[in-house]
Formats: structure tokens, sequence, C-alpha cells
């Protein structure tokens, strides 16, 4: 969450940045380790100890603006957005800093000039968002998550229950797939399905919510891609629609 130190500093929370870019709070934190790092900073200066949900202590970390956008760049296009836009929001709330005022006009116009680059990005975000309510108006019932991603360009469909079992979504039975306990009923309904030899298979099939949060790991780049994708996040019927 965003806080002001004692120095009038503003701060971002990695588990702000986990839940803004659809990360894992364990992978954001490894990738703060490691930046700082490389940057020779002592990381204990960047801790922050709190209590979760179950009033165990947990560790986090709180980055300013320049080490949250240091951290960004090797992270999506997409996530990257999400993360400058709520950093915009806030400091509207904050009022205009006093060293803006002190800024000549040719460092204005500098500013004047992100500002506008923001706005763009911000007018992508508003058009993917477009893109999320319109596939969640075509979503089907009872669709599996590989079936679902055959919507979006480049994702290799034959490999996106392997990474759901990676990221402990999925659990790899003889038989198909089960949902883990987190997820199940949240994300993904589990379908038993009997089979003829009198043995029963599992088949995890989304929810509304649950095809929502595809949508964020596939813009985030977490799922897999093929080897000839373009690089470009498209939905199919969406494009269509809009044609």
């Amino acid at each position: 969450m965003f806080e002001l130190s004692a120095n009038t500093e503003m701060t971002m929370s990695s588990r702000e940045i986990a839940e803004l870019t659809c990360k894992e709070h364990k992978n954001v934190t490894r990738d703060i380790r490691v930046m700082l790092d490389e940057l020779n900073l002592d990381a204990l200066k960047f801790e922050h100890i709190y209590s979760d949900s179950m009033n165990r202590k947990q560790t986090e970390f709180k980055l300013n603006r320049d080490l949250t956008e240091c951290l960004l760049l090797g992270y999506s296009a997409m996530a990257r957005l999400k993360v400058i836009k709520r950093w915009h929001e806030l400091e509207k709330q904050i009022g205009q800093p006093d060293w803006l005022k002190n800024l000549s006009p040719q460092a204005l116009t500098v500013i004047e000039d992100l500002n506008n680059q923001v706005e763009v990005a911000h007018k992508e975000v508003d058009r993917l968002q477009g893109v999320c309510n319109t596939i969640t108006a075509q979503f089907t019932p009872g669709v599996s998550a590989p079936t679902f991603c055959t919507q979006f360009n480049g994702v290799n469909m034959n490999q996106v229950s392997a990474v759901l079992c990676k990221k402990g979504v999925f659990i790899k039975e003889s038989r198909g797939y089960r949902v883990s306990s987190h997820y199940r009923d949240v994300y993904f309904k589990q379908e038993i399905i009997n089979c003829p030899d009198k043995k029963q298979s599992f088949k995890p099939v989304l929810t509304l919510k649950g095809a929502k949060w595809m949508y964020k790991l596939y813009l985030a780049h977490e799922l897999p891609m093929k080897k000839d994708w373009d690089g470009k996040f498209d939905h199919v019927v969406f494009e269509d629609k809009a044609a």
C-alpha cells in the first residue's frame, strides 16, 4: 500500500505491486532482492513487517518511485502501466509538490510531454479494460482454461494446464487435473466425470471471475506463448466484433 515516510517520501509496498501486476508476492520480493543487490543497496532498509489475515508476521518491501520504476523495467508493458497509473492517482490526491513550482519552463515542458504520454497510456488501459468487459460478456459457463485461451492471440493452449500446475492452481492427477482448495469455487469449479471403467476423472472449468483472472495473466505475460507469437495482445473475438 502507498504511504508517506517521515521525510514525506512516497512509497509503494511489494504487496500492492504484486496485486497490480498479477504476480505472486514471493516472486515480487525475489525480484526486489535481486534488484537491490545489483544496486548495492541494503535490503534490510526497505523491509517492513506486517501481520497477515492469520496474524502471522510477514515481510514486505516498501520502495520509492525510482526503485519501483526500476523494478518494473523487467515486467510487461501492461504491468508497468497499471503501477504508473496508480502513482499518478496518488500524486493528484496529495497535490502539487513544492519542487515542481521551482522548475524551469524547459523542465515543465518535459513534464507536460510525459503527462501526455501517460494520458495515451491511460487510454490504452481503458481500451484493454473494454476488451476484458467484452470477454466477460462472451463468457460461456463450463469452459476449460485451455479452451478459453484459444481466444487470446499467441497463447499455447497445450501448455496452459501445466503452467497453472506450476502456479499451484491445478494439481495433476492420474486422470486430468484437480483444482487446489485455494482456487476452487473462486476461479474454477471442479467437475467430476464418471469414466466407462467406473473410475472418476476431474475437469476444472472456469468461473466468470476466473475468466477475468486468466485475461489478467495473459496481459501480464504469465501464460505460455507460442514460439511464433507476434507480440500482440489481441483478443480474436473482440476484434471481430469491433469490425
